[in-house]
């Protein structure tokens, strides 16, 4: 999604809430990292979302992605429903694209959509590059989209 956005010319934004991300791995994929603004956060899903806030507040994004795919459900689980409303509101009407990634649903678009994305059930774990444990790389990963919810 960034590398189609960033190749369409448009500024990107990434926040990245367990610095889990990796510009070689994205730029490779084709991600113009002149156009993306990398926003680092090490584990504090408080700020991470403050910091999304912020960049959606201050425009001028195709897309901001807001990585909370290794943050525990427990956490997510205790962040107040305010949070996505506040979210959804500064984006309503707006040009970009705000998207959460997380491991159990979080939020929901303006349009009260939910996307899940489930690994295909012939290959639920992907195909791996490399032969020692430490030195293997995720090559692949087939994933089917379903719609949650919608009004």
């Amino acid at each position: 999604m960034l590398a189609a956005a960033t190749a369409r010319g448009e500024a990107v934004a990434l926040i990245d809430t367990c610095d889990r991300f990796d510009p070689a791995s994205a730029e490779a994929a084709g991600v113009d990292l002149s156009r993306l603004l990398w926003v680092r956060e090490t584990g504090d899903v408080i700020r991470a979302l403050k910091g999304m806030n912020l960049v959606l507040q201050a425009g001028g994004f195709g897309v901001v992605a807001c990585d909370l795919a290794e943050v525990r459900s427990p956490a997510l689980r205790q962040l107040p429903s305010t949070t996505w409303m506040r979210i959804s509101r500064v984006i309503e009407g707006s040009p970009t694209v705000a998207v959460v990634v997380a491991a159990a649903r979080v939020a929901r678009s303006p349009g009260g959509v939910t996307i899940a994305l489930e690994a295909a059930r012939e290959s639920p774990r992907g195909r791996w590059s490399g032969a020692a444990d430490r030195a293997r790389l995720l090559c692949a990963l087939d994933l089917h989209p379903r719609i949650v919810g919608g009004r």
